[in-house]
C-alpha cells in the first residue's frame, strides 16, 4: 500500500482524474484505510470546488448610475413612441363604418380628378370581401339612374384594426373587370361589376382569352371549348370575387375584361362588344384609371432606422463608465 506521503503528493492529480487506473485502485484503497488523508482529500476537494466555481452575478443595472438608465429608459420609450405614431399614421384609416368608405371613396375620386367623374355623383358601396389582412372594397357612382362608375378599394389591415391604403381600380367600363393583384407569394384575380347587363345570364373568365378584335381584324383565337374557365359565375346584381390563381393560369395570360365571356339563358355566347356598348357611358368611353400606395417602402425603412438608432442610444447609455484609477503623488 502507498505511504501517506505519496498519496498526498498524487491528491492532486488523482482529483483532476490524471492519474492512471493502476495508481487510482492504490490511492482508494489508502483512503479507505487512512483517515488523514481522507480529510486531506476532502478539504483539497473543497478548495478545488471553490477554484472553479464561477464569479458571481452582479446586478448590472446597479453598477449603472441613475442618470444612465434614466436616459436608457427614456432612448427605449422615445423609439417605441415613435414606430407607434409613424405606424399608425400609415394605418389611419378606420373601416368600420360603410359612411366613412363612401366619404373616403368619394374625397379620393374628387381629389384625382378624374376623367368623366360624375359631379354630383354619389359613391355607393355594394360589397367588401376580405382576403388574409386585405379588404377589397366595390363602388358604383350613378347619376339621376344612369351607371358612371364603378371600382375597386384595396386596403390593408394592420395589428391596431386599421387599415392603410394599397390601390385602386377606377373604371366607366360597364362591365365585369378583372385584374391581378398579389397578396403576399401568392397571386390572386380580382372580378368585379357593379352593373350586370341584363341580356347576360351567365359569364366565365378564360385565362389567355381575347375575342374577334374589335376593328373587325381577322384573328387566330384559340377554341374556346378548348379552354378551362378560372371562374364561372350567375346574373347578380353586383359581383366582388378575389380567388387564387396558379402559376400555369398566370402565364397563360389574362387579359383583363375581354377574358370575360357572357352568355344568355340558353347557354350562347354574346358579342362582349355588342353588350358594352348598351351600358356605355357616351360621356367618357370605356377609359379608367386607377393609383397605388407608392410611399410604403419608406415608412418601412424609417421604422428599421428607428430601430437601429434606438438601439444605439439605449447601448451608449447601458455601457458602465470605465474606472477611474486613483493615482498617487508622491
Amino acid at each position: 500500500m502507498l505511504p501517506c506521503h505519496i498519496v498526498r503528493d498524487l491528491l492532486p492529480s488523482y482529483l483532476e482524474h490524471l492519474t492512471g487506473p493502476e495508481t487510482e485502485a492504490d490511492i482508494c484503497e489508502h483512503l479507505e484505510s487512512c483517515p488523514d488523508c481522507r480529510a486531506a482529500r476532502d478539504a483539497m476537494a473543497a478548495d478545488l470546488k471553490a477554484e472553479k466555481a464561477p464569479p458571481p452575478k452582479l446586478n448590472f443595472l446597479k453598477r449603472l448610475r441613475w442618470q444612465q438608465r434614466l436616459g436608457a429608459a427614456l432612448s427605449v420609450a422615445a423609439t417605441l413612441l415613435c414606430l407607434v405614431g409613424l405606424y399608425r399614421s400609415e394605418y389611419c384609416y378606420d373601416l368600420t363604418s360603410t359612411a366613412e368608405i363612401e366619404a373616403l371613396i368619394q374625397e379620393d375620386l374628387a381629389s384625382d380628378s378624374l376623367a368623366g367623374f360624375p359631379q354630383g355623383g354619389e359613391v355607393d358601396v355594394l360589397e367588401t370581401t376580405t382576403v388574409k389582412d386585405w379588404m377589397f372594397i366595390l363602388y358604383q357612382i350613378e347619376q339621376d339612374g344612369t351607371f358612371k362608375r364603378q371600382g375597386l378599394y384595396e386596403f390593408q389591415r394592420g395589428i391596431f384594426g386599421r387599415y392603410r391604403f394599397r390601390q385602386s381600380h377606377n373604371e366607366v367600363y360597364p362591365l365585369i373587370i378583372t385584374s391581378l393583384t398579389e397578396i403576399g407569394r401568392q397571386q390572386y384575380l380580382e372580378i368585379y361589376a357593379a352593373n350586370w347587363p341584363e341580356e347576360a345570364a351567365s359569364f366565365r373568365v378564360f385565362p389567355g382569352y381575347r375575342p374577334p378584335a374589335y376593328d373587325g381584324e381577322e384573328e387566330i383565337l384559340p377554341d374556346i371549348s378548348t379552354l378551362t374557365p378560372v371562374y364561372e359565375g350567375t346574373a347578380a346584381k353586383s359581383i366582388l370575387q378575389v380567388i387564387p390563381v396558379t402559376e400555369e393560369q398566370v402565364k397563360a395570360g389574362l387579359y383583363g375584361s375581354s377574358s370575360v365571356v357572357y352568355y344568355d339563358a340558353e347557354g350562347n355566347q354574346l358579342d362582349t362588344w355588342e353588350l358594352a356598348k348598351l351600358y356605355r357611358n357616351s360621356e367618357t368611353g370605356f377609359g379608367g384609371g386607377g393609383g397605388g400606395n407608392g410611399a410604403i417602402w419608406p415608412v418601412d425603412v424609417f421604422q428599421v432606422i428607428l430601430v437601429i438608432l434606438g438601439i444605439i442610444m439605449t447601448r451608449y447609455f447601458l455601457c458602465p463608465e470605465p474606472k477611474k484609477e486613483r493615482k498617487d503623488h508622491l
